[in-house]
């Protein structure tokens, strides 16, 4: 673990290797804050469940990093640009929050992501394009997409058509 000095000239952004979380095969619940993985993403435990990373430094989250048991992913003011490349597998994941990622440009395909109930893009101003695939999310009854005012992709149709049937369904623009 070191410290590395950031564009405003503060060091806390902590750096840690990957290969640290190799034996935490018990892991369920991570928090981080203001760190950076150096290493492949493969090294993280499987079985985790809840991950909070305020500050995530990627622009997107890295294919090798395998989530599937993950019912719960906030990434708040995050370095995200699209958050994933392609299609992500993640069956168990119910809760997505990527508050605050304000160089957000793009969601990416959630038809691998069939369980998603809560989709939280608060504050990503910088999104444009919200995959079609939002539209055949059957479990999603809070969507909350307060202050993004540049979204010009939106299957406005096919989506609007299928949230019909969702009562809590939460639509802030």
């Amino acid at each position: 673990m070191y410290h590395v000095e950031t564009p405003s000239g503060n060091s806390n952004k902590v750096v840690l290797e990957t290969n640290a979380f190799t034996r935490m095969v018990k892991l369920r619940l991570l928090q981080l804050s203001y760190v950076q993985l150096n290493g492949g993403y493969e090294e993280f435990p499987k079985g985790l469940r809840w991950l909070y990373w305020l500050e995530f430094p990627l622009d997107s989250i890295p294919s090798e990093f395998r989530l599937e048991s993950l019912v719960v992913l906030e990434m708040h003011d995050s370095s995200l640009r699209k958050i994933w490349k392609g299609t992500k597998f993640l069956p168990s994941l119910k809760i997505l929050d990527l508050s605050g990622s304000g160089i957000l440009t793009e969601t990416g395909d959630f038809s691998l992501v069939p369980n998603l109930e809560r989709l939280i893009l608060e504050d990503c101003v910088s999104l444009v394009d919200v995959h079609e695939s939002i539209g055949n999310l059957e479990k999603l009854v809070h969507l909350n997409m307060k202050t993004c005012k540049n979204i010009r992709k939106l299957s406005k149709e096919n989506f609007y058509a299928k949230i019909t049937r969702n009562s809590h369904f939460i639509w802030l623009l």
